[in-house]
């Protein structure tokens, strides 16, 4: 379903207080976690900076989007951009590909035997206790995971 965008309006602060407040929108959205079961996975919202000037601020979860499909996004994103400001309706091109059309494709191919492989291969990769990584933290690591 479409939603309104949200729109903030910063255009009354000096400068100096604009670009703080900037960096104070994009922390705080940083740190709102997602809900995985109940959505939604990306969310946007409009800082209006300047007279002609505005900043798009997207988060979106990395579970419905990677760096290559990131950059369709964007992509997509300025056609639909470049032609509402000339007052037209963008076209995208239809995709080739569904989702529907790759499980198919994939299931086919997960037969039996291609199945019990790729499973026998899982199930030692993954057996035993899995490490925890040892990475410099910029913040103490929860007792309990949440994975957020």
């Amino acid at each position: 379903a479409f939603q309104s965008i949200p729109k903030t309006d910063l255009t009354m602060l000096s400068a100096e207080d604009r670009e703080e407040e900037v960096k104070r929108l994009i922390q705080q959205e940083t740190e709102v976690p997602f809900d995985l079961t109940e959505g939604p996975l990306i969310r946007t919202s409009i800082l209006h900076v300047g007279e002609e000037e505005w900043i798009l601020l997207c988060t979106l979860h990395h579970i419905i989007s990677d760096g290559w499909s990131m950059g369709i996004l964007l992509e997509e994103w300025m056609a639909f951009y470049e032609k509402a400001t000339d007052g037209k309706v963008a076209e995208l091109e239809p995709l080739p590909v569904q989702y529907a059309d790759f499980a198919q494709w994939q299931k086919g191919w997960l037969k039996e035997e291609v199945l019990d492989q790729q499973l026998q291969y899982w199930r030692e990769e993954l057996s035993g206790e899995l490490p925890v990584l040892q990475l410099p933290m910029d913040r103490p690591r929860p007792a309990i995971q949440t994975h957020h």
